[in-house]
């Protein structure tokens, strides 16, 4: 909750121009609101079920429960807004798509998918009454296993695949346009160097070259200031690209540190009927 919080202040304190600007921007706060409300409602964890479910610390009732189960499953749109942060740094490192055509384009999918698929799941859950205590709040019961796997479970399972997938991809393109960038710098230097050695032996063997010399020269700086130029301009480039890849792993990474235990426990609670201890921490 505090993290979140955090990282909702550091955008709305921007001034307007930038606050919600980007792409990046928007699916960050959306994911920041989402993992609140998700956050809370497990922190309140068995106080909304009902006292005839016989939890420890239960002091709610049939409404309050079905409250959290609607909370808890609108909450999983921070997995989908994780994996389409995840496809966003793809767009943005391997396709070099401009922010305009993701926002135009590409945005407004993530956003309904994101979004509006868990909240049609919970309107479906309110509607059938498939809310009930779950082993340490209230959510799907057990035996709602088409809510627990069509509704969440299957998106979950190729979010979690998907991920090392565009891992792999974003650092490939990273490690491949750094040797890129390499063998042209490397280039450069040959050709300065056979430049200089030409310069050399045209001085030492012809005599008629030194009226010429100071065009010659001349030529020569601007050639070289040009490589430099272009030189600097893609190691820029590079340090961007490369910093962003980095930014979008540490995000995939901590998705797996926040949801692959409680995934593992869901789905050892669907078919054993009983979420082990440890993956409930």
């Amino acid at each position: 909750i505090a993290g979140s919080s955090s990282i909702i202040y550091n955008i709305m304190s921007r001034n307007k121009r930038e606050r919600l600007s980007t792409t990046y921007h928007r699916i960050l706060l959306a994911m920041s609101i989402m993992d609140i409300i998700q956050s809370s409602c497990y922190v309140l964890g068995p106080i909304p079920a009902p006292r005839e479910s016989l939890a420890d610390n239960a002091f709610g009732n049939d409404v309050t429960c079905t409250i959290q189960g609607v909370a808890v499953t609108m909450g999983y749109s921070v997995v989908y807004y994780n994996f389409s942060l995840a496809i966003h740094y793809l767009l943005t490192v391997r396709y070099n798509l401009k922010e305009l055509t993701i926002r135009s384009k590409i945005e407004p999918i993530m956003h309904v998918i994101s979004f509006g698929y868990p909240l049609s799941v919970s309107i479906a859950g309110l509607f059938f009454n498939v809310y009930s205590y779950s082993s340490i709040l209230c959510w799907f019961d057990v035996d709602a296993q088409f809510f627990r796997w069509i509704g969440i479970g299957y998106f979950l399972a190729i979010c979690f695949l998907g991920f090392p997938i565009i891992i792999a991809v974003i650092t490939y393109t990273v490690w491949s346009r750094e040797q890129e960038l390499h063998k042209k710098y490397n280039i450069s230097i040959d050709r300065q160097t056979r430049r200089k050695r030409c310069s050399l032996l045209r001085r030492r063997c012809c005599s008629r070259w030194r009226p010429r010399r100071s065009r010659r020269r001349s030529s020569c700086r601007r050639d070289h200031g040009t490589i430099d130029e272009l030189l600097r301009r893609d190691k820029k480039l590079f340090k961007k690209t490369k910093a962003v890849a980095f930014q979008g792993i540490l995000y995939v990474l901590a998705f797996y540190v926040s949801f692959g235990g409680a995934f593992i426990g869901r789905v050892i609670e669907t078919y054993t009927g009983h979420n082990p201890q440890v993956f409930q921490l």
